[in-house]
């Protein structure tokens, strides 16, 4: 994966602060994607599940935030905010999705399996994993990979998926227990 080869950088966010209350959009702006990029699209990619498709996620996502920079306030972390743009972006792009994979006969759904992917690279533990994901309800998915790919406090995760602790708590059990089902299923006799 390309983006594998990009490393990460730290976020100014009081650079980004002054630059937003200066006026300086354009220079903000760079801040944030400086900042960001990298985590982003590596979240993207394994949200939606495809580099060409989480880039353009991605680049919605910079439309969106750039349109909307100017009335950014700081009740939240700019990476908070930016980070529910990308979300919900993301959770639009995979509505999208469903919507003609629901429509597409089963012949061509296949098409886009884990199995046929030329580009997947993986083990057969990675791929397990994988599969098991892909049979989660979207709201379990997010907040599954958000715990345990990103180790994500949950504090930091109501703030960004704008639910209880309580309800992403219960959400990440369910996950665990189908995952745990979906690999007992998976694994070889």
């Amino acid at each position: 994966m390309q983006f594998e080869r990009l490393n990460r950088v730290s976020f100014d966010e009081t650079g980004f602060k002054q630059c937003w209350e200066a006026g300086s959009w354009e220079r903000a702006f760079e801040l944030l994607i400086h900042g960001h990029k990298v985590d982003l699209l590596r979240k993207v990619v394994r949200w939606v599940g495809d580099e060409d498709d989480a880039a353009d996620v991605l680049q919605n996502s910079w439309i969106k935030v750039w349109k909307s920079l100017p009335q950014f306030r700081f009740d939240s972390k700019p990476s908070s905010w930016l980070y529910r743009i990308v979300y919900n972006e993301s959770m639009d792009h995979l509505r999208k999705v469903q919507r003609l994979r629901t429509q597409q006969s089963s012949a061509t759904a296949e098409e886009h399996s884990i199995a046929s992917d030329a580009h997947f690279d993986g083990d057969r533990a990675q791929r397990a994993l994988t599969e098991a994901l892909s049979t989660l309800p979207l709201r379990q998915k997010q907040v599954f990979e958000l715990r345990y790919f990103d180790e994500m406090p949950y504090a930091e995760m109501a703030s960004l998926l704008g639910l209880s602790e309580g309800a992403l708590k219960a959400s990440f059990h369910h996950a665990v227990q189908k995952i745990e089902l979906a690999l007992k299923a998976l694994a070889p006799p």
